[in-house]
């Protein structure tokens, strides 16, 4: 778990910071655009910030022009190990994250199955 320590930020202002698992140094939650919406999920897994990351798939690091990011855990996916010609337009959300609208899962239903891009 990545964990959340409230430091004091250049405002005097107690402020939210993140550890990367890989790097080990503290960020700002807003200085690595991280959204309340997304404080819970990130601390559940071993967070890696920006530098650090890699594809959660096939975990290289190289290949930044085509790694995407899950609006919703932060975690960074490769277009092609995901099966995309393209980086989405708007909101991303991963296999992990994504969720049927109607009755909530985010179990597959076919095998046909893809990661949501939404362009709203």
């Amino acid at each position: 778990s990545s964990g959340i320590n409230a430091e004091y930020g250049d405002l005097g202002k107690s402020e939210n910071v993140i550890k990367c698992n890989k790097c080990k140094w503290f960020y700002h939650m807003r200085c690595m655009s991280i959204s309340k919406s997304m404080v819970k999920t990130v601390t559940d897994y071993p967070w890696d910030c920006s530098s650090c990351k890699t594809c959660s798939v096939c975990d290289a690091p190289d290949g930044e022009e085509n790694l995407m990011f899950c609006d919703i855990c932060d975690r960074g996916y490769h277009t092609y190990s995901v099966n995309m010609s393209a980086l989405p337009r708007g909101r991303w959300e991963c296999r992990l994250c994504v969720m049927c609208t109607c009755c909530g899962t985010n179990v597959p239903g076919d095998g046909d199955w893809r990661f949501q891009h939404n362009d709203q």
